[in-house]
């Protein structure tokens, strides 16, 4: 455009030169315009505003000739000015809500394009309908504030406290929006209307001789409001007498003499006696051996009451009197020591072993370290002495040996479980070396 402005000053020039040089009464005028056209290029989601008009798409406005106009940018809610492209920039400025041209000397062209912006949303706003039905949610773009989001959300009511007597009960209403641009809201009232009383008896109190009495009321087991107040019943002048009757004494518990009382203000007349308890009266003790001989039990009864008894049981040892070739031995059972001393230790003779001189007797050398299984088995004596030789008795060596009373074997002599099977009446004497 200034290219077009030198050339015409030259040409201007040249015809000035060219007529003095012809007469010197030729004169030469030149034109320059008014005002200039700015041309607006509108890109979409935006427009401008000028002179109280809205332009979009394209719009060419004039402006007068070194003067300058301010046109308004409107771009489309959700958006702002991107780019502004002139063709002259050093005649516009932008301060992103308006252009300014100014000291315009040729025609100028204006291209505006618009983006999306960044919303910031200011606070929501609720309001609740009037039935408390629903919940509308509105809340405007802080920086656009043709942006706005509402969002109408059913309310639901539940039971927050049950009404009583005395207070209303209460309804918490709840509002949940999708949007997550809106919390859930929450409101309580109370509306739920109260219950009536819930009557309780206060029982009648008999008078006594000591004590006022009272008449029979009621009130709220609720909220504890009297709805019918007791009245006091006098007190009475006259004592009833009642008997306390005897109680026997017994082996542990203390007994009590006869008595009498006052059953209205308790007051004693005669007073019962402690009778001290008996104590036991322990009969004979009684013993009991287990199948086996290994333990005896020992019981006493109370003769004043059989429920009451006491019983201990302790181990039992076999003792075993080793005969001799002229004198009998014995097979007899031991108990240990009771530790209570109502009982005494208790012997039980099992069997007689006759004398050696009057039994078949088997005397094994004393060369002899074993005896093989069934080494004697079946024999016919009656009697055996095993040398302190012999380590090993294997088994069923004297095996049914039914005739066999009485063995002599030295204390460290090994005895198979089986070495006397099937000998029915022996005794197994370990005599220590």
């Amino acid at each position: 455009m200034k290219k077009n402005v030198l050339l015409l000053l030259t040409a201007c020039m040249c015809l000035l030169c060219s007529a003095y040089a012809a007469a010197d009464t030729v004169s030469l005028t030149a034109v320059v315009p008014g005002e200039h056209i700015v041309s607006f290029t509108i890109r979409e989601h935006g427009s401008v505003q000028y002179g109280g008009q809205i332009f979009s798409g394209t719009a060419s406005i004039p402006v007068q000739r070194f003067g300058s106009a301010e046109i308004i940018i409107v771009p489309d809610a959700g958006y702002k000015l991107d780019t502004v492209t002139v063709s002259s920039g050093e005649y516009l400025a932008c301060d992103g809500t308006a252009v300014t041209v100014f000291g315009i000397a040729e025609d100028m062209f204006v291209q505006l394009s618009f983006t999306e912006s960044e919303i910031r949303w200011g606070e929501p706003v609720y309001e609740w309908s009037a039935d408390n039905t629903s919940v509308t949610a509105t809340c405007t773009a802080l920086n656009d504030p043709r942006i706005v989001k509402t969002e109408t959300a059913a309310v639901t009511g539940t039971v927050l406290r049950e009404p009583t007597c005395t207070a209303l009960g209460v309804t918490l209403y709840t509002a949940v929006f999708e949007d997550p641009l809106f919390t859930a809201q929450n409101r309580e009232i109370e509306n739920i209307a109260m219950v009536p009383h819930c009557p309780v008896t206060d029982p009648a109190v008999p008078a006594t001789c000591a004590e006022e009495g009272l008449t029979e009321g009621s009130h709220c087991a609720v909220c504890g409001a009297v709805l019918v107040p007791q009245e006091l019943v006098a007190k009475t002048s006259d004592h009833q007498y009642a008997m306390d009757p005897a109680v026997p004494a017994s082996c542990e518990t203390p007994g009590l003499t006869s008595g009498f009382h006052c059953e209205l203000c308790g007051e004693v007349f005669v007073a019962q006696s402690v009778i001290p308890a008996l104590g036991h009266a322990w009969g004979e003790a009684d013993y009991l051996w287990d199948d086996d001989h290994s333990k005896v039990t020992g019981s006493v009864v109370c003769t004043r009451d059989p429920s009451h008894t006491v019983s201990e049981t302790v181990a039992a040892r076999k003792i075993i009197l080793s005969p001799t070739e002229d004198q009998a031995g014995l097979l007899e059972w031991v108990s240990d020591a009771f530790a209570s001393d109502m009982f005494t230790v208790q012997e039980k003779n099992i069997a007689a072993i006759p004398a050696l001189g009057t039994l078949r007797v088997l005397r094994l050398p004393d060369s002899l370290t074993e005896i093989g299984e069934e080494a004697f088995a079946g024999g016919s004596f009656e009697a055996v002495i095993i040398p302190e030789s012999c380590r090993i008795i294997s088994d069923r060596a004297f095996g049914n040996c039914v005739h066999l009373i009485y063995v002599k074997v030295p204390a460290g002599t090994s005895i198979a479980p089986g070495a006397f099977a099937e000998c029915p009446n022996v005794i197994i004497d370990i005599v220590a070396e």
